[in-house]
């Protein structure tokens, strides 16, 4: 059996692993691999790490942590308000923090090594695939063919494959009003191993975190406060980066803190990004019996739910197992893509709920002082809490 597998990002990559493992041979299509190597912090948690340490890279996501070892509040002054330390277990600072492209790489330098698997830098031409009893056929836009049993698309979000071979009504786009402008920039000794989050007013945060490649990520988040301010997001989003970088310094550059170093470092870092955060929801994930989505692809979560990474790993596992017990057979496919779709759904479905659904990422970025003023005395209080043994080893669920 031969799978088609368009994008060596987390999913591909995990899913050729556990394909070849099974004798299974797998071709990944990558546009642009140095892409795969970028993004931000993430969390890895749950089953992903049980999936992880089989495929014997648990010590290496440990190895290619980013440092963190908490999370403290800050004002727009500099000082501490509250403080969530790593080692009491309630920080949100994951104990697996790793960046996206650090665990992109392990994960396609694992897959790399397996015999059967083979990976071809290109782009599939949208209108090249062809869907026959035999399988998949396809070309890339510089018109190279390609053909297999299957095709997994796991591009990417936005994937261009995905809207070309799917119905405009299997696929809904869920906007969840919040952006976050992201930047790489030169560390400074007070950065520390903490993640700094300061909140202002109208409903803007500045953070920074650690990486373990001697810069810093620099976060801006916002929500917008008006239709107007919404418009002006939606179009930066689909604006050059230049457009983006300014609007940046137009929102945050008087918000205090470090604002003027965070916008200059934005300003040039080659390492930018503007994330107009929408999740991705499918009414299938299966078309033409032979073609299905994976990862983001099909059901990106937003980072709101610390969910994308792992919902990635666990469903590329599943989906090979699906796949693994066919024995060969390759008729048998679409039975085991109906299988998969109809044993993840319902765990996607419950990873993609927002935690305090409506309430977020609104909570977190008041349009007002007093809601500012609130929201840190609130997390002072729990920060003194969590503090207190007794109370820690409770909300741990430790006490006895």
């Amino acid at each position: 059996m031969h799978i088609l597998v368009s994008g060596a990002g987390i999913a591909g990559s995990t899913l050729a692993w556990w394909l070849a493992r099974t004798g299974i041979r797998v071709t990944l299509i990558e546009r642009d691999p140095s892409s795969v190597g970028k993004g931000h912090n993430i969390d890895v948690q749950g089953s992903a790490l049980s999936i992880l340490e089989r495929m014997s890279l648990l010590d290496t996501l440990k190895a290619n942590n980013t440092g963190e070892r908490g999370t403290t509040v800050i004002d727009q002054h500099g000082k501490t308000l509250a403080s969530f330390p790593l080692e009491t277990g309630l920080s949100p600072t994951n104990p697996h923090e790793i960046l996206r492209g650090d665990l992109c790489g392990l994960l396609h330098a694992a897959a790399m090594k397996q015999s059967g698997v083979q990976t071809v830098v290109g782009r599939i031409d949208p209108g090249s695939v062809l869907v026959n009893e035999k399988g998949v056929t396809a070309s890339l836009h510089d018109g190279r063919p390609l053909s297999g049993d299957a095709l997994v698309i796991c591009d990417g979000q936005w994937s261009h494959l995905r809207s070309h071979l799917y119905d405009p009504s299997d696929i809904t786009v869920v906007d969840k009003n919040f952006f976050s402008f992201y930047a790489t920039i030169p560390r400074e000794e007070q950065d520390g191993d903490q993640w700094w989050l300061c909140s202002v007013d109208r409903r803007r945060m500045l953070t920074t975190r650690p990486d373990p490649h001697g810069s810093t990520r620099a976060m801006l988040l916002k929500v917008p406060c008006d239709a107007r301010e919404k418009e002006s997001l939606e179009a930066a989003s689909r604006a050059p980066i230049a457009h983006q970088k300014a609007l940046a310094r137009t929102l945050f550059s008087s918000t205090g803190w470090q604002a003027k170093r965070l916008c200059d470092g934005i300003d040039k870092s080659d390492d930018f990004y503007l994330h107009n955060v929408k999740q991705i929801r499918m009414a299938r994930w299966v078309t033409q019996d032979r073609i299905i989505c994976l990862g983001d692809t099909a059901y990106c979560p937003t980072p709101l739910t610390g969910m994308g990474a792992p919902l990635a790993i666990l469903g590329a596992y599943t989906l090979a197992g699906e796949l693994s017990i066919l024995e060969d057979d390759a008729t048998r496919i679409p039975q085991a893509f109906s299988r998969y779709e109809k044993i993840y759904r319902e765990h996607v479905e419950k990873a993609q709920e927002i935690p305090l659904g409506s309430l977020l990422p609104g909570i977190a970025l008041p349009s007002s002082w007093l809601g500012v003023t609130v929201l840190r005395t609130f997390l002072a209080c729990l920060a003194r809490l969590c503090s207190t043994p007794w109370i820690a080893d409770r909300l741990r669920g430790d006490g006895k």
